[in-house]
């Protein structure tokens, strides 16, 4: 989160025109959505390309285990764990990083350049 208050006292008049130049610069292109879902899609297209399914972490334990204090019923029986090809696919997503294009980083992007731009219009 950008705090305000505290580099209001920051910024000196001779550094408001570099501030004001950095905040209305374009920091994204269509093109370049673009290029990175070419690029994206070749990449897998090469990981699947050998015939094999893409590639996922080895489970830490093995099929058959009882996985202790997993259960959320009460009264029922802790899990076993299976093998990982009984898992659906995108489970093993869940924990890679988000895209940073999405359009939840590009509003929060947004948002950003537009209090630094009311800021600099309140001085």
């Amino acid at each position: 989160m950008l705090c305000l208050r505290s580099s209001r006292i920051l910024v000196q008049r001779s550094a408001l025109p570099l501030v004001a130049n950095s905040c209305f610069r374009r920091e994204f292109h269509c093109s370049q959505l673009v290029q990175n879902e070419t690029q994206k899609k070749t990449e897998v297209n090469k990981d699947t390309s050998d015939g094999s399914s893409p590639s996922h972490p080895a489970s830490s334990v093995l099929a058959g285990t009882i996985l202790k204090n997993l259960n959320i019923k009460a009264g029922g029986i802790d899990p076993v764990a299976k093998e990982d090809h009984e898992y659906p696919e995108w489970l093993w997503t869940l924990l890679d990083a988000p895209a940073s294009d999405t359009s939840a980083a590009l509003s929060r992007s947004r948002k950003n350049a537009i209090r630094t731009s009311n800021f600099l219009k309140k001085k």
